[in-house]
């Protein structure tokens, strides 16, 4: 009679060394057979290559990268902090040939972060990361070409300025380097840069530059003061512009002006006059005229 049977070899701690062809004999007294397999190890994924630190520009295209190895198939995934992050029309991932890309076009400020790439296979997983740094040269937002004030009123000099700190600002009239004094008070603060004059005289008519450096870039304007011995009619150095709000929302709205003081500001919708009320707030300072709703 023919009696089945199951036989077993267990290795414990399987490891290189037992990686081979393996035979199974079976005999008796009429025969012999053999059966073969080959047991090979499988290797979970390491890296190779680690992904190197970035630093660029904004607007720059940033391309981080890895190498690895391990046992097929591996699965690549990339994530920033906690998020894992999938393709669009900035972001292509690709795994080929060992090498793992995270391509990233027009790189923002808010793109800089840890990013970390997750490689598994059946064997285990791993993971390496490296910094984005992204960094926005120093550039002047806001600017005023040309004001113009009476003899002895205050006047302010102000530029709006974007950037990665450090931000050094520096003004300047006729090549000289300008300093807080007496006369006028130099200050940089929320990236608003300001020459605010106590009392201007004839003699402070001029042409001052401003400029504004990092470690990326700089930039600089020049405005043209011109104080006259004369009563100047205001005029909007920044009028205002159009803005969006949402249902419920707040809304800011503001402009710059210059002329001779005393200055009355009003704000008007649908020429009805807007006063400070518990939904307005109307506030002039410096030049600057504002509407908050």
């Amino acid at each position: 009679t023919a009696q089945k049977s199951l036989i077993s070899l267990e290795i414990s701690s399987f490891n290189s060394a037992d990686v081979g062809e393996y035979e199974c004999a079976v005999a008796n007294e009429v025969g012999k057979c053999i059966c073969s397999a080959s047991y090979i190890l499988k290797e979970p994924p390491s890296f190779i290559k680690k992904i190197d630190d970035v630093t660029a520009l904004a607007g720059d295209t940033v391309v981080l990268q890895t190498a690895v190895k391990g046992s097929d198939p591996i699965s690549v995934t990339w994530m920033k902090g906690k998020d894992v992050i999938k393709e669009d029309n900035k972001v292509k991932v690709t795994f080929e040939h060992g090498i793992a890309t995270l391509q990233i076009s027009d790189v923002q400020i808010s793109s800089g972060g840890k990013y970390t790439c997750l490689a598994e296979n059946d064997a285990g997983s791993q993971t390496c990361f490296g910094q984005l740094a992204v960094k926005e040269p120093a550039t002047i937002l806001e600017k005023a070409e040309l004001i113009q004030v009476t003899a002895g009123d205050p006047a302010t000099l102000e530029y709006t300025v974007a950037g990665t700190p450090e931000l050094k600002t520096k003004w300047l009239q006729n090549g000289k380097v300008l300093v807080s004094s007496k006369k006028y008070r130099i200050s940089f603060k929320n990236n608003v840069a300001q020459l605010k004059f106590y009392a201007a005289d004839l003699q402070d008519s001029g042409e001052y530059t401003f400029e504004v450096a990092n470690d990326v870039g700089s930039s600089s304007c020049t405005t043209t003061f011109t104080v006259l011995d004369r009563t100047i009619p205001p005029f909007f150095t920044k009028p205002l512009r159009n803005a969006d709000s949402i249902v419920g929302g707040s809304c800011r709205l503001d402009c710059k002006v210059s002329g001779s003081l005393p200055l009355t500001v009003s704000w008007f919708k649908h020429d009805k006059e807007i006063t400070t009320s518990a939904k307005y707030s109307v506030r002039y300072e410096d030049g600057s005229a504002t509407l908050e709703i």
